[in-house]
C-alpha cells in the first residue's frame, strides 16, 4: 500500500465516487487516519473493515424499499443497514485509491431482527492486484472471505440498483361483502 501497479480502466472505475458511495472530506480524513503508517494493502483494508464494524451500528431504522443512505450520511450518523454500512466501507477504500465494488445477494442470518433466516444482503469485494477480487463483509465481520451462507447475485459500482426484482401476481377476483 499504496497500490503501485498500473490498473486497467475496468478496475480503476471502482476507485471513483458514485451516487451512494460518495467520497467526502470527512470520509477521506477518517480513512487516511486509519491507514496512516501502514504499507500493507490487506492490513489497510482489514483496518477499514474492522473500524466500520466497530463504529457503525447495525440498525433497521433506515431500511426502506425506496432508498439507501449515502456513505457520508452513515459516517455522520453512525448507523445503517448492510448496504449502507458497506457503502461507507467501500467509500473509505476508494478514498485511498483502493478499488472496491458493491456485491448484492442473499445471506443467512440467525438474527432475531428478521422473520426469515434468508434475505437480501450487501457486502463488498476489494481488488488486490496479485489476487483479484476478495470479499469483505463488514456487517458480518468476515474480512478476506465470506462463508457459504452468502450467495452472490450481482456486483456493481454502486448500491443503488437491486439484484432482485420482486413481483406479485394474482388471478383471483376480489369480492366485497356488505357488513
Amino acid at each position: 500500500f499504496p497500490i503501485k501497479e498500473k490498473l486497467s480502466n475496468d478496475i480503476l472505475q471502482y476507485t471513483q465516487p458514485s451516487e451512494k458511495i460518495d467520497i467526502t472530506k470527512d470520509i477521506i480524513n477518517q480513512a487516511s487516519q486509519l491507514a496512516q503508517g501502514k504499507n500493507d494493502l490487506f492490513d489497510v483494508v482489514f483496518t477499514l473493515a474492522t473500524w466500520t464494524r466497530e463504529n457503525i451500528n447495525y440498525s433497521l431504522d433506515t431500511m426502506t424499499s425506496e432508498a439507501s443512505q449515502k456513505a457520508s450520511w452513515v459516517l455522520e450518523n453512525r448507523y445503517g443497514v448492510c448496504d449502507e454500512i458497506t457503502n461507507l466501507f467501500i467509500a473509505m477504500c476508494r478514498s485511498l485509491g483502493i478499488p472496491a465494488r458493491f456485491v448484492s445477494g442473499i445471506a443467512y442470518t440467525d438474527s432475531t431482527l428478521f422473520q426469515e433466516s434468508w434475505g437480501l444482503h450487501g457486502w463488498a469485494e476489494v481488488y488486490f492486484p496479485e489476487y483479484g477480487w476478495v470479499s469483505f463483509d463488514p456487517t458480518y465481520g468476515q474480512y478476506g472471505y465470506i462463508d457459504a451462507t452468502h450467495i452472490k447475485l450481482k456486483d456493481s459500482i454502486d448500491s443503488d440498483k437491486s439484484s432482485a426484482k420482486f413481483e406479485w401476481k394474482g388471478d383471483a377476483v376480489l369480492k366485497t361483502i356488505p357488513l
